[in-house]
């Protein structure tokens, strides 16, 4: 299973791609089946959960949140295994579209024989693949490829082996690919300074993006692990002004949210997975972890809209559904929030039932008040109430279908600010000062402190004032909105959370506040007179 893992993890670009080999379905197959050996036992492998226990699911870094108040299920549950490669390989970088030597048959054959600890068979079927083999660039990837799978399966004296098929080779063509594998084994044996050092030595000679982005991503995954953390994003960073693939730059930005999960920010982990999914929207497991990642940081019509979308994509998906459920009933459509439960519930998501559990001691089960409003309308001696009863499930359906329509159209006007302001975030850009006098568009004065990171803006209505308190890096400003009487005895009370983005020429500031049901808009415009 170790080496299944390992290949498959290697083959991950052209699996993923829009045209997989034959020879990658095979894999695939081969990796079911050594896996349902167990019969029915307890193991998942690259997240399909054969069977589950109540004990072995986690949250996100624990799978599921499992009281009445943290009721999500956060990704698809999974078992650790006793391969401690699997989870190695879950947690790898994913590459994007690549172009990767064509797959040889015996990969399949060698690996099995080392899987059933029969080296003499799998170095006898690579010889003979090998003297079959006429492209000198194929012949040296393929023995780069067949150490690092000796090595990951216990062969320590094949890391020697590819450490000097390397040395031989550093002028070749495949040298990128071959360092890559040696990178993998250092990250397999936990020698991160060393992998850094094999991935950093592939990048010199990687031309490709996709090359690039890969060796990148990995290199900062390793600087993480060394707890250089600055250093891991920063080059994220870097690579995001030099890689123009969309694929490639898709997977930067899906790094950069797996980075930002690791540091326990979820709002920038969702503003990755945002841009991630701008070039990769058809990527089912990117969008659920975006969904999460905004609902962990209450930002409920932004989640809602990412989870109707993989509902569209994936009807049956019972963890979506559980969690449509959650977001529903945090936008107050009780309704809608009990029949995705239920849903969810009957295709067997036991987290679903015990949100329903809760929900029985609330309103909001509307096919069963309707069951009991028919069956009480059928007596001889019918109570009025159970006329306008009727009337107001009704008025109550047509009520939410109109606060869904509305939420999620203000969720797409978020995700397209998202999408700018994150262009700020993960860009480079030198500190900016805006410090003094401002307009709003319709003429009112602002006023701007800002001193370092921090930015403090304030003006006055005829019955408010309001105050913006955030704090700024580069371009990009996160913030918080607040209002007050204009008496002397008011005080100050937060009405929602947004976003700023100063212009390129720093003149214009725009600022969206969150709502789920309107947003504010409020333009800032630099004045003659500035301070700045």
């Amino acid at each position: 299973m170790i080496l299944i893992g390992g290949l498959i993890y290697i083959r991950l670009p052209i699996i993923t791609g829009p045209q997989p080999q034959s020879f990658d379905l095979a894999l695939l197959a081969v990796a079911a089946a050594l896996v349902l050996i167990p019969f029915f036992s307890e193991l998942s492998v690259f997240g399909v959960s054969l069977k589950q226990k109540p004990d072995e699911v986690r949250s996100e870094k624990n799978n599921l949140k499992e009281t009445a108040t943290t009721n999500q299920t956060v990704a698809k549950p999974e078992t650790i295994s006793n391969e401690s490669v699997i989870e190695a390989v879950q947690s790898e970088l994913k590459p994007t579209e690549s172009e990767l030597i064509e797959p040889k048959p015996w990969f399949i054959e060698a690996s099995n024989a080392l899987v059933e600890k029969n080296s003499d068979a799998a170095e006898a079927i690579f010889k003979k693949a090998q003297s079959l083999e006429t492209n000198g660039v194929e012949r040296l990837t393929n023995e780069g490829f067949y150490y690092y799978l000796r090595y990951i399966s216990g062969d320590t004296n094949a890391l020697r082996s590819l450490i000097k098929l390397i040395e031989s080779s550093t002028q070749k063509d495949g040298f990128v690919d071959i360092s890559r594998y040696l990178g993998l084994a250092y990250e397999h044996s936990n020698n991160y300074d060393l992998a850094v050092d094999s991935y950093n030595k592939a990048l010199e000679k990687a031309v490709e993006d996709n090359d690039k982005a890969v060796l990148i991503t990995a290199i900062a995954r390793n600087f993480y692990k060394l707890d250089k953390v600055t250093k891991a994003f920063e080059i994220c960073f870097e690579a995001l002004a030099d890689v123009k693939q969309p694929a490639s730059r898709a997977h930067i930005y899906e790094a950069l949210g797996d980075l930002y999960e690791q540091a326990n920010q979820m709002e920038l982990r969702a503003l990755a997975l945002e841009k991630a999914l701008s070039y990769k929207p058809e990527n089912k497991e990117m969008r659920f972890s975006a969904a999460y990642s905004y609902s962990v940081d209450r930002l409920s019509a932004l989640s809602l809209m990412h989870y109707n979308t993989l509902f569209k994509m994936q009807p049956d998906n019972t963890y979506a559904l559980n969690n449509m459920g959650v977001q529903y009933t945090e936008l107050k459509m009780p309704i809608f929030g009990v029949s995705y439960y239920k849903r969810s519930d009957g295709k067997g998501e036991t987290l679903a039932g015990a949100n329903l559990a809760y929900k029985l001691m609330e309103a909001g089960f509307a096919e069963e008040a309707q069951s009991i409003l028919d069956r009480a309308r059928r007596q001889d001696d019918v109570h009025p109430n159970i006329g306008s009863a009727l009337a107001s499930l009704g008025q109550r359906k047509e009520a939410e279908s109109l606060r869904e329509k509305t939420i999620l159209t203000t969720a797409r006007q978020q995700q397209q600010f998202i999408l700018r302001f994150a262009d700020s975030v993960f860009c480079k850009s030198s500190s900016v000062s805006l410090h003094g006098n401002w307009m709003i568009k319709d003429g009112t004065p602002v006023v701007i402190s800002h001193s370092q990171e921090s930015l403090s803006a304030i003006w006055e209505t005829s019955t408010l004032k309001h105050k913006i308190e955030g704090m700024i890096t580069g371009h990009a400003i996160r913030l918080t909105y607040s209002k007050s009487g204009v008496s002397a005895y008011s005080y100050f009370s937060e009405v929602g959370k947004g976003y700023g983005i100063v212009s390129s020429d720093t003149q214009f500031v725009d600022v969206l506040i969150f709502n789920n049901e309107s947003n504010v808009d409020i333009q800032l415009q630099r004045t003659v007179n500035s301070l700045a």
